[in-house]
């Protein structure tokens, strides 16, 4: 964004004394962002009007190397509203501000409160800002998404150790002194990283993202484009489920940024565990990046962007191109009520939960996965692949619907050990808990694909004509419902395919 300072904001800027903190952060957000800064041409008349000397010379000296912008005649309609200038100073004023009036520029940031008062009389207050709104305005606008959990830390990459042995592996695959020149110099640039720590900060995983613009040079090359890569995906422990986790949060971390895909490079080795994981979840070997030594990495991309086809298969876009997913007329739609206890297990990053203490200290694996299972005893033969499924959260002062999925399978099973051998790692629910159910149980396996933006109430369920009441079993929603759900929900257009 073009960003215009005003003559007083420069002599804050550019006189050779200490700068206030707000004017240091406004452009440290700038520089950081790659926004603009220019000048009007008049602010130069308005420093040499400066009577202190030495400092004119050195501000004239500065502001010279500024982008400027010029000049221009102002519309007798720019005065409907606010009185012509009646001295040379304000004139110039009124010449600065007209460049936003005709939009010239993005922002005018000034300390004038003269100015200031115009703006909002010309309806531009929301683009001639002071200082601290200018600071506000781009904090929000760069506020960092990165997704929260309470076990995983994200944490500056200089809090960890380069000789922890979890780092072993990596020495070895790109050569000990080129990944710890890499890595230190990751650590002075201040990167930050998603890291599971063990007893004495020991690392037991370990996701490092960054944002790309142009070419990957790979055999064949990737085109230039915006795209995420997954710098470091490590993961120790077997059965956790955080290879998922952290995949979720690169998702995130694209669809917070409007990336439209994300690529990993990887050593591949016999058996493996991360070349399993994304496959699974969209991701395809498109190249090679080849080493002097004569070995190379595997190059997997995913694309978040779905491909017009005919007649898409709702499994195999949910599985391809997660988190999008279908819900045409054709998929069937259902809201399944949970009891807290088993939601808060199941979607464990839902924001609005009660927390637990175990939430700090144990590794919800179930939770963590993207694949997830879910028991009931509805009578209903309805769900089956490829349905969209919805959950509401049913309690006495929490009841809404939070979260949805998509079906991979749903089976009437009639005994523990099916249901055990059916949903294997990603149930929720203990053995005594399955076993003491009432069978058979109705077992659906599903993806999570997303918690809702903005979960929806029973109120709002009933006044929008969604259901009729709190739902006691499964219960299935027609399309113009369901449209009603997404709109309600504010569901990202941009991961449905209908």
């Amino acid at each position: 964004m073009r960003m215009v300072f005003d003559t007083n904001v420069l002599f804050d800027v550019e006189d050779p004394k200490e700068i206030s903190y707000t004017i240091q952060k406004l452009l440290t957000l700038i520089r950081n962002h790659g926004h603009s800064v220019l000048i009007h041409n008049l602010s130069l008349e308005d420093i040499k009007n400066d009577k202190n000397e030495v400092r004119k010379k050195i501000i004239l000296s500065k502001v010279k190397g500024y982008p400027s912008i010029a000049k221009r005649d102002i519309e007798s309609t720019f005065y409907n509203k606010i009185e012509k200038p009646k001295t040379n100073n304000e004139l110039i004023d009124d010449q600065i501000l007209y460049c936003i009036y005709k939009n010239a520029a993005d922002f005018l940031i000034t300390l004038d409160n003269g100015i200031l008062h115009k703006a909002r009389i010309l309806s531009l207050d929301d683009r001639v800002l002071s200082p601290e709104q200018a600071v506000s305005y781009l904090e929000d606008l760069h506020k960092s998404k990165e997704t929260q959990h309470t076990i995983i830390d994200y944490l500056d990459l200089s809090r960890l150790n380069i000789a922890d042995p979890f780092f072993d592996v990596l020495k070895e695959d790109y050569g000990e002194a080129k990944f710890k020149k890499w890595f230190e110099t990751r650590q002075r640039d201040g990167d930050k990283g998603y890291a599971y720590l063990g007893q004495n900060d020991k690392i037991l995983a370990l996701l490092i993202l960054k944002d790309e613009t142009g070419e990957v040079g790979s055999i064949p090359p990737l085109p230039k484009e915006r795209r995420l890569k997954i710098r470091t995906l490590k993961v120790d422990l077997k059965g956790s489920k955080l290879g998922e986790l952290f995949l979720k949060f690169a998702f995130q971390f694209c669809i917070n940024k409007n990336l439209p895909e994300v690529y990993c490079t990887h050593f591949e080795k016999e058996n493996d565990s991360l070349v399993y994981l994304l496959e699974q979840y969209g991701f395809q070997k498109v190249a090679k990046k080849h080493y002097e030594n004569g070995r190379y990495e595997g190059i997997s991309l995913k694309k978040f962007k779905v491909p017009t086809m005919p007649d898409p298969n709702p499994l195999e876009i949910s599985k391809q191109y997660y988190p999008a997913y279908v819900d045409s007329e054709k998929v069937r739609k259902f809201v399944i009520p949970i009891i807290p206890e088993f939601h808060d297990r199941l979607f464990p990053e839902y924001k609005d939960r009660q927390m637990r203490i175990s939430d700090f200290t144990h590794i919800n694996q179930q939770g963590n996965a993207i694949k997830k299972a879910y028991l009931c005893n509805s009578n209903t033969n309805k769900v089956r692949a490829g349905d969209i499924i919805l959950f509401y959260k049913s309690s006495s002062e929490f009841q809404k619907i939070t979260s949805l999925g998509v079906v991979e399978s749903a089976e009437r099973l009639s005994t523990t050990d099916s249901i055990l051998n059916k949903v294997g790692v990603r149930t929720v629910y203990t053995y005594v808990e399955i076993e003491k159910r009432t069978k058979p149980a109705l077992t659906i396996l599903f993806r999570h694909h997303f918690n809702l933006p903005k979960s929806i109430g029973l109120e709002d369920l009933k006044t929008s004509g969604i259901l009729a009441g709190a739902p006691i079993s499964i219960t299935q929603l027609d399309n113009e419902k369901y449209k009603k759900v997404k709109e309600l929900s504010a569901i990202d257009e941009r991961f449905t395919i209908n």
